[in-house]
């Protein structure tokens, strides 16, 4: 017998007569195809299962496979004696992958070292299995049917096969009895077979696929010191056509700005551990079927490991708790997902769901290549119609600037109020970058209009970038009678350019979004007349590019008007002024306290302040955007420390003042600094915080000489306040910080 090395002392596989000299690794679903190899014979590697944490056996890092496209390599050697022999004359050794046994095994328990010894090792017999694979049942479209040899007795093992042999048949033709044979030394083994009809976009892939691919069953066998013979492998239909997992897709996803999971418990708004949103990697599967017949899908990732899809819930607001990266809005929905964020070069590569069904025991190995990493944009611009101006026809053409990278935009459109919806209609879909619904709107409606961009037709492609807009909306109104018209002058004095975005509200339902240029002076737009009182207004310079508010970046160069009158026609002038920049806590930070300090900069440190008095305005809310305190400081001061409050006459409570005169009462100030209501009752505002609650915060300037307080006199201050409580405007204001309490 001639010399072989291998990466483990006791187990080898060798290669049958017909075999090249030397074959690069084909592991099912876990390596590339033979490069170099144009045979059909059997392929090798040297590493054998290790076990992960869940108690099921690893499949070793590799790369994935891709189909062996050659239909003429000479048939298998059936010749046991012959493939031994053959090798000693000719002194072959033995090919070892140098991937799988030169580095740490990388499967989902973890990095292991590498303990094998690639010296020379005793001589060990060697016996052949060999047997033959017949057709009973099922699609026979595929000119390629597939044996697999995996080194265990497990058949749930879907991964990591050790040697494979390809066997040309007849399209449209039953496989007759064709005969196979793997060189091995003792050991427990077992075989499974497919025909390659049909993979992940149609097209015969080299996987064996649920449901289109006729299978055999697995099929245990013993090597104890003779040769396996007669081994009978019978492809047939699946007889579980039902459960499959379906639309496995990897792709990148732009969902906006990041954030933990936020949701109600027992009617507290609380944060979950984890992140939803963001830049990410999305990997997800449908289930078809019961749960019972099929393992949990499973993925290899690029870099070797497995991960398990979930259905957990994760993302949603009652489970809060995507600390499994799951990414998963719904629980039990049968959508099972997992989340890579911020995916970086390493991210691209083969990603191969596996999965098992038990009732026909068929395996499934579907892959998805990943060539590139591409985050397309959130910034959807709507171009026409706009709110800049009434809409007059009820068939608007809608056009929007393109998305670098993109081909497809998948265009939604629905009344703000729920009456309309066009998702039903078939030309939505578009590769232009424009769009006319139908059927017509409706006249006197405002519209909501959102648009997700993608890299590949999302029905029918592989889509592998995608991202979602943040809505536009513009209001229709034919003869004129229902609408108002808003206008004013635009200074911005933050030194900050970019363009300019603004969002109306009349009301819940008349809604309209204007975008300027950098250097706008002025600004217009048309809405639907809402209540006197009941509208607002957001405008700030988008140097995010996520066309939204909510944007760290974005929150501190804007401004918030509530309970403005857009009951009719009106000029408002606008001043868009730099924030103040916050300290401590950071953000989604968890403070030790339920008492904690909030800092900021110092204001006066800012080129374009007020230029007359002006004092701070500290507001913590909670995440149903309820105000637990308003606290108005004086300009010297940089925090508010809930543990040791300052005297009552070095801040004012603008909470208190609120909610005493909007329930009749006469609010002053008494000597000691605290606030007296007459006549009805006030609620304070909140200096201790509820433990495991998530908050918001932010540090406004407001224009109120906080030097007029005097109790228990309130000078001017108090008209001041009022002003603010029943307007909203403020100066500057900075970014709105997550902080969770312990």
């Amino acid at each position: 017998m001639f010399k072989i090395q291998s990466a483990l002392s006791s187990r080898l596989i060798a290669l049958s007569a017909a075999a090249a000299l030397t074959f690069a690794i084909a592991a099912c679903g876990d390596s590339d195809p033979p490069k170099g190899d144009t045979t059909s014979d059997a392929v090798k590697r040297d590493g054998f299962s290790d076990t992960t944490s869940d108690g099921t056996p690893s499949e070793t890092s590799v790369d994935l496979p891709k189909a062996d496209t050659t239909k003429d390599a000479p048939p298998p050697d059936t010749a046991p004696d012959a493939g031994v022999e053959a090798g000693a004359e000719a002194g072959q050794e033995a090919s070892v992958d140098a991937t799988a046994d030169t580095g740490p095994d990388t499967t989902a328990d973890g990095p292991t070292p590498d303990t094998t010894n690639d010296g020379p090792q005793p001589d060990q017999p060697l016996f052949m299995i060999s047997g033959t694979v017949t057709q009973f049942g099922g699609p026979n479209s595929g000119t390629d049917v597939y044996i697999r040899l995996y080194d265990s007795n497990d058949p749930t093992r879907i991964l990591d096969h050790i040697a494979e042999r390809r066997i040309n048949v007849i399209s449209g033709q039953n496989v007759g009895t064709e005969a196979f044979t793997f060189t091995v030394p003792n050991g427990t083994y077992y075989l499974r077979a497919f025909r390659d009809d049909g993979g992940r976009i149609g097209a015969p892939d080299g996987q064996p696929t649920l449901i289109t691919d006729a299978q055999s069953r697995s099929l245990a066998v013993t090597v104890n010191g003779a040769n396996s013979t007669g081994n009978s492998l019978s492809l047939v239909a699946a007889g579980n056509t039902t459960d499959f997992y379906s639309n496995f897709n990897v792709k990148t996803v732009n969902i906006g700005d990041a954030r933990p999971p936020i949701g109600d418990v027992n009617n507290i708004r609380i944060a979950g551990p984890g992140r939803c949103g963001g830049f990410i990697m999305s990997i997800g599967v449908e289930r078809n079927g019961t749960t019972s017949a099929l393992t949990p899908p499973r993925v290899r990732m690029p870099n070797g490991t497995n991960v398990t899809l979930l259905d957990d819930g994760g993302c949603n607001d009652t489970v809060l708790d995507n600390s499994n990266s799951s990414y998963d809005t719904n629980a039990n929905d049968n959508t099972f997902s997992y989340g890579v964020p911020t995916p970086q070069a390493s991210s691209v590569g083969n990603y191969a769901l596996f999965y098992h069904q038990s009732t026909d025991d068929f395996i499934h190995i579907e892959i998805d290549n990943i060539a590139s990493i591409v985050e397309l944009s959130r910034q959807r611009v709507l171009t026409s119609p706009t709110g800049a101006a009434r809409n007059t026809t009820l068939s608007p053409t809608l056009t929007w600037q393109s998305v670098p990278n993109a081909t497809y935009y998948d265009v939604e459109i629905s009344s703000t109020d729920g009456q309309y919806d066009n998702f039903n209609d078939a030309t939505r879909l578009r590769t232009t970058t424009s769009y006319t619904p139908s059927p017509n709107l409706l006249d006197d409606k405002c519209y909501q209009v959102t648009i997700r961009a993608t890299d590949a037709d999302p029905n029918t492609g592989d889509v592998d970038a995608e991202s979602f807009a943040v809505a536009g909306y513009f209001c229709t109104d034919v003869d004129g009678a229902q609408s108002i018209t808003l206008s004013g002058s635009l200074n911005n004095n933050t030194a900050v350019g970019g363009p300019i975005q603004i969002y109306v509200n009349a009301n819940e339902f008349f809604r309209a979004s204007v975008r300027l240029a950098t250097n706008a002076t002025t600004w217009t737009a048309s809405v639907l007349a809402g209540a006197a009182g009941d509208g607002s207004i957001e405008a700030f310079i988008d140097t995010a590019g996520s066309m939204t508010f909510a944007t760290p970046e974005n929150r501190r160069l804007g401004l918030t008007l509530t309970g403005t009158d857009f009951s009719s026609t009106a000029t408002l002038n606008l001043a868009l002024n730099p924030g103040p920049t916050l300290n401590q806590p950071g953000p989604w930070a968890t403070v030790t306290s339920i008492r904690p300090t909030l800092s900021w900069n110092d204001y006066n440190n800012v080129a374009n302040r007020p230029t007359g008095a002006w004092s701070y305005l500290l507001t913590v809310g909670d995440a149903n955007n309820s105000q637990l305190a308003r606290i108005v400081l004086p300009s010297t001061t940089q925090s508010f420390d809930m543990s040791n409050l300052p005297a009552r006459t070095a801040w004012f409570d603008l909470v208190s003042l609120a909610t005493c005169e909007s329930n009749g009462g006469t609010f002053s100030v008494a000597a000691t600094g605290q606030p007296v209501c007459t006549g009805a009752g006030d609620t304070p505002s909140q200096t201790v915080l509820v433990a495991g609650t998530l908050y918001d915060w932010q540090v406004s300037v407001i224009e109120c000489d906080f030097s007029q307080f005097q109790p228990p006199a309130t000078g001017n201050l108090l008209p001041c306040l009022r002003n603010v409580i029943s307007t909203g405007v403020v100066y500057g204001t900075s970014e709105l910080r997550g902080v969770m309490t312990p």
